[in-house]
């Protein structure tokens, strides 16, 4: 006998003896009924189940089927379509990488706090703790928003701690070792970059969107308006991270030198390669005008420090080399403002912080006015 119908939404069959309930939820904002049906042993049972889903059906959350997959998609390219390109580049590894492979086929309202913790664990063997910390970051705000859609009841997240963000570790030269790369990286393609990053404490993208038009070598000076990043394949240029990146910086006469030399030998470059020269006008570039790739640069450096026998270094840290010297000799204002930090908090907490010598020199300085 086919399933009868006991009353409004409920229904009884007899062959599996079992009680069915229609449970409408209306339709979501796409204009789409919703409904679900669940199974009860005692017709009881049944009026009880119904009589509470009648209860708190406003406040009921749709049943959500999409996949975390499809989910974290739809909110990379709707919750998150004006992040920058490489911001966008870098959640779109996250989640095609990782989170899409660990539990991309769960039904979104299916994903707990289990999964969550099981899934955390794992990337936790293959990647730092600041970078779980940012897989953890995303999860949150992707059900933030499910949450916020009615797309699930709540955030597994939210009883789950943050993983702790490990201390950043760099490594720097000092000046003699600095002086020593300088002497070993003349007649290289990398001796402005290394001059750019080591003497005016110039990050990677800085360097590589630099142009001529920036440079006032008559005012001895240089103007930071631009930066080159790459999101994979592609190759972004657009302004500095913060305002405070903008800024004017005076070019040290050792450095004046070597851009001349830089502005002469691309002016005989244009001439040997004639109409196929790309004249984009950037400082840093292959003899027929094009760019270097951000990350190229990366690994021209560490390949020339492996050939020379140096300690091994990121280029960044050259940044860091810069500052960590700088902070030594100099007021930490006049630093944070060399160095495009939007404040003096940032340039304290990393290079005065652990900086002995600075400590010592601030103590001693104390002293010697207090004993006059």
């Amino acid at each position: 006998m086919a399933r009868t119908k006991i009353e409004k939404n409920i229904y009884y069959d007899d062959q599996k003896k079992l009680y069915y309930v229609n449970m409408d939820y209306g339709k979501d904002g796409t204009g789409k009924r919703h409904q679900v049906q669940k199974t009860y042993h005692t017709k009881k049972e049944a009026q009880l189940a119904l009589a509470k889903f009648k209860a708190t059906r406003e406040s009921a959350v749709i049943p959500c089927r999409e996949t975390l997959a499809e989910y974290c998609g739809y909110w990379l390219n709707t919750e998150k379509r004006e992040l920058g390109a490489t911001t966008r580049y870098g959640y779109r590894n996250i989640i095609e990488n990782h989170i899409v492979p660990h539990m991309g086929k769960l039904a979104l309202k299916d994903v707990s706090r289990a999964r969550i913790n099981e899934y955390l664990a794992a990337v936790s063997k293959e990647l730092s703790p600041n970078t779980v910390r940012k897989h953890y970051d995303l999860l949150n705000s992707v059900f933030l928003t499910a949450v916020q859609e009615e797309k699930v009841g709540k955030n597994p997240l939210t009883t789950i701690k943050p993983p702790k963000k490990g201390e950043v570790e760099y490594k720097v030269y000092n000046a003699d070792q600095l002086i020593n790369l300088f002497e070993l990286v003349k007649g290289d393609r990398l001796e402005i970059a290394v001059g750019l990053a080591a003497r005016l404490g110039l990050r990677r993208g800085e360097i590589c969107g630099l142009r001529w038009e920036h440079i006032d070598m008559t005012a001895q000076t240089l103007y930071v308006c631009e930066t080159r990043t790459q999101a994979g394949n592609s190759h972004i240029t657009k302004e500095p991270k913060s305002a405070g990146s903008v800024r004017t910086l005076k070019i040290p006469a050792e450095l004046l030198v070597l851009l001349g030399k830089i502005k002469k030998a691309q002016e005989e470059d244009k001439q040997f390669c004639e109409g196929e020269y790309q004249d984009n006008g950037y400082v840093f570039a292959w003899p027929d005008g094009r760019p270097y790739r951000p990350n190229y640069l990366s690994d021209m450096f560490t390949d020339f420090l492996r050939k020379k026998g140096l300690p091994r270094i990121r280029f960044h840290d050259l940044r860091h080399s810069f500052a960590s010297l700088a902070v030594e000799h100099a007021d930490v204002y006049d630093v944070s403002r060399a160095l495009g930090h939007s404040n003096t908090r940032i340039t304290e907490d990393i290079y005065i912080h652990d900086n002995k010598k600075c400590k010592t020199a601030a103590v001693e300085a104390v002293s010697k006015a207090l004993s006059a």
